[in-house]
């Protein structure tokens, strides 16, 4: 690309992540939190308190510890962690913008994609991913997956650069992308590990590769033995990132720390498994459909039929292909229960794929308009594709219920027991009973059961910094009182933080209020119970302060949360 053409190529993808940044800041904080944003602030809070003596507290969900590391940084940015959470996956989310960016350009470029071609492309990625309700929702929630995101763009991207370099720059492109994968095993496990296939694929795929023996081709592509020793270099710099968390003391066992909780996934025949990697499928191209919108999808299959229409695009087309299925079909045939965003990385080439299709609508209407009526249209077709994912945002950001989800999201963001609503309310609650009684000189002691997610860790969140607050673990709430008996004086010993591998037991003085914060239903060895009457059995004098329910949604259970008052002892 010339100068000039460079420059206003850059000037557009910069206005693009602008606007990134715009969309994912507004009513930041207006979606309840998450089950999921829960475990991660939780673990980050505590490895922000000892950062060398918890520097693994991550392996106790069987996640590497690279994003709980970046949360941990980030929390000092705002008194609320789960903003201060979501500022991190904001930055990373608008860092995608260009790295897609650069990503398609670097890739078409490679691929032998006509100037004009490449400009068009890279602007409408930058503009895809910016924009699409799939990655600004995604990006707005304290989960790894906008670091995943950033991390697998930019290592398909180094794919390409090492593949078409020559040289000592292959070399040493080599080196940063065994850094990104080396981050990305540190980020996520068993589905970051195809991306490795990425240098050799692009490398096999480049127009004009040859085998030869020697550093480079007559035509300057790397030959067999420097991509062998590219991709080696690679491996060790990985791998000097990647083992020390293999390393590390503690449980869970290595195999576990490899492939997350693989030893706990029960066995299946090739049927079952097929089975369940095309119900995964479905649900990704529904997702895809709807979280991309129809426009961008159906721009997309254009880009598919101009790429097969032209012979000479074949390995271009082939690679993104291989770049989405390596990061989709991992996921589908492994994970036991397949959501929507496990298939967000899949859709950045899926979003290449619709940008090389709005270049093929331009080369249609070129030869048909003059320049300037050309121009207008395609421009108006673009504005055309991205007003239902404008439209789509407008709506959720002014209401979170408003969002465009599929039902399985909708159970777990709005009514399900993975949802905030409830936990949010039931935190605020006795935070205004801790204010109530601040006269007295002790504390109120709120008790959770052992359940991950909400509302356990989300109270653990939302209140672990209020000083008028004690917080603490029942050791077994399904088969033994609430609280624990008292001693002669009063005095009862509860169990602190269950998650904090330094905690002690804590001595909690006669008169203390009590209360508990419990999902209703409550899921025993004998189902699903309603939580009140259960409890009842081991707490006859508890009383029912209050009680939130997550939105209802049609066909989807009651999902609430109680706050319990337990006696005190005098």
């Amino acid at each position: 690309m010339r100068g000039g053409r460079r420059t206003h190529v850059a000037f557009a993808v910069g206005v693009s992540t602008l606007l990134a940044l715009l969309v994912r800041v507004i009513s930041l904080r207006a979606l309840p939190i998450f089950g999921d944003e829960a475990l991660n602030l939780r673990m980050a809070i505590l490895a922000a308190k000892e950062p060398f003596s918890r520097i693994w507290i991550s392996l106790q969900e069987s996640q590497p510890p690279l994003h709980v590391w970046l949360l941990a940084l980030f929390l000092p940015l705002s008194p609320d962690p789960v903003l201060a959470g979501r500022l991190l996956s904001i930055v990373a989310g608008v860092l995608c913008v260009p790295a897609a960016a650069w990503t398609a350009r670097r890739t078409l470029e490679a691929f032998g994609a006509d100037s004009f071609d490449v400009r068009i492309a890279t602007v409408a990625t930058a503009a895809f991913v910016a924009l699409c309700p799939f990655f600004v929702f995604s990006e707005r929630l304290v989960r790894v997956d906008a670091l995943f995101l950033l991390e697998t763009i930019l290592a398909a991207g180094l794919a390409v650069a090492v593949a078409s370099a020559s040289g000592a720059r292959a070399l040493s492109l080599a080196a940063v992308f065994g850094a990104v994968m080396g981050l990305t095993m540190l980020t996520r496990q068993a589905v970051s590990y195809p991306l490795w296939a990425l240098p050799p694929v692009a490398w096999a795929l480049l127009p004009g590769s040859r085998r030869g023996g020697g550093a480079t081709t007559a035509g300057g592509r790397l030959t067999r033995n420097r991509l062998l020793a590219a991709l080696a270099l690679a491996a060790a710099v990985a791998a000097a990132l990647w083992i020390p968390m293999l390393l590390a003391p503690g449980e869970p066992g290595t195999f576990t720390r490899i492939f997350h909780n693989a030893d706990y996934r029960p066995a299946m025949n090739v049927v079952a498994r097929i089975r369940m990697t095309l119900a995964g499928a479905r649900l990704a191209v529904e997702a895809f459909w709807v979280y991309l919108t129809p426009p961008v999808f159906v721009l997309a299959a254009t880009g598919v039929a101009g790429l097969v229409a032209l012979v000479s695009r074949w390995r271009l087309l082939a690679y993104l292909a291989l770049w989405g299925a390596l990061l989709f079909v991992p996921a589908a045939a492994f994970a036991g229960s397949y959501f929507p965003r496990y298939a967000l990385p899949a859709a950045v080439p899926i979003c290449i794929l619709a940008a090389v299709g709005a270049s093929r609508l331009w080369n249609l209407l070129a030869p048909r308009l003059h320049t300037a009526p050309a121009g207008a249209t395609l421009a108006g077709v673009f504005v055309l594709v991205l007003a239902p994912s404008v439209l789509d945002l407008a709506r959720g950001e002014r209401d979170w219920r408003e969002w465009r989800l599929l039902p399985i999201d909708r159970l777990q963001f709005l009514s399900g027991p993975p949802a905030g609503f409830a936990s949010e309310a039931a935190a605020d609650v006795l935070r205004r009973i801790a204010m109530e009684q601040a006269e007295r000189p002790e504390r109120i002691a709120v008790l959770t059961p052992g359940i991950s997610g909400n509302p356990t860790d989300a109270v653990w969140v939302l209140l672990g910094r209020d000083p008028r607050i004690r917080l603490s673990y029942t050791d077994d709430a399904l088969a033994r009182p609430l609280p624990p008996d008292a001693d002669a004086n009063g005095m009862r010993r509860l169990r602190g933080d269950a998650r904090d591998p330094l905690a002690r037991p804590e001595a909690i003085p006669a008169g203390t209020p009590l209360y508990a914060v419990v999902p209703d239903p409550l899921f025993t060895r004998a189902g699903w119970v309603d939580a009140v009457p259960f409890l009842s059995r081991l707490n006859p004098r508890m009383s029912e302060v209050a009680r939130f329910r997550n939105p209802e949604e049609p066909g989807s259970p009651a999902n609430d949360v109680v706050v319990l008052e337990l006696p005190a002892n005098r």
